[in-house]
């Protein structure tokens, strides 16, 4: 894993287990907003969000162009 640090870019290691682990809670995820997104916009979106101290805020929205 790599973050940003007073002294430049951190580098950690993540254990094999945890890899695959999701790193947000069904309680985390709001549905409602990202439906209400797709629905403004009238195209599937892929949406950054950030969660500080429990509050939700929406980084950017923007379609999805590719499909994995």
């Amino acid at each position: 894993m790599r973050y940003p640090s007073g002294q430049g870019t951190c580098i950690e290691s993540v254990d094999n287990d945890l890899r695959d682990a999701p790193c947000l809670s069904e309680q985390d995820i709001n549905i409602k907003i990202a439906m209400a997104l797709e629905e403004h916009y009238a195209l599937s979106q892929d949406i950054e969000f950030g969660i500080d101290n429990g509050k939700f805020s929406i980084l950017q929205t923007r379609p999805i162009t590719t499909r994995g």
